[in-house]
């Protein structure tokens, strides 16, 4: 079969990929933006500003990384291994992080741990690495959703950021 034959029947956009991988992206951005101003505010009480939760390193939490300042990365569990479904979107299980600690450091597996005991208990750790052996299929419909329940999500947490500013 030749390796460049795609199946007439999925439409795909200019840049190659399909419907369902389109709303990945989409659902992911949503998720990761969620995660760095959670993150953010749970850190520094600030929305610009985040603490990499494995060395600790101030960043920004949102800009352009080509722009000469690092900005965070959503990044996971390193013993929970993989961006399968069954482990992309598990809330408990991505924190901000440097783009050192998470991309060139294999997201520091110790220092990650060490983090998640402070944070969570043993049972729910437990369940985050369980999560990896679990069959998850989503559909394009599913990463929709996704997308649209955390864009809410990361609007509920600006106002509430908002609500915070203005009391003080």
């Amino acid at each position: 079969m030749n390796p460049n034959y795609k199946p007439p029947y999925i439409k795909r956009s200019k840049s190659g990929k399909t419907p369902r991988a389109l709303a990945k992206i989409r659902a992911w951005k949503s998720f990761s933006r969620w995660v760095r101003l959670r993150d953010a505010i749970k850190t520094t009480g600030t929305k610009e500003w985040v603490l990499c939760c494995t060395c600790g390193k101030k960043l920004r939490a949102f800009g352009a990384k080509n722009m000469g300042e690092e900005c965070a990365d959503a990044g996971h569990c390193p013993y929970i291994e993989g961006r399968a479904d069954n482990v992309l979107f598990i809330e408990k299980g991505v924190h901000a992080q440097c783009t050192h600690c998470n991309q060139y450091h294999g997201g520091k597996p110790t220092e990650y741990y060490n983090f998640m005991m402070v944070n969570y208990n043993a049972v729910e750790i437990e369940e985050i690495r369980k999560q990896r052996y679990v069959q998850v299929k989503y559909y394009e419909s599913d990463f929709q959703e996704i997308h649209l329940k955390y864009k809410k999500k990361y609007k509920e947490l600006q106002e509430k950021l908002a609500q915070l500013e203005s009391e003080e």
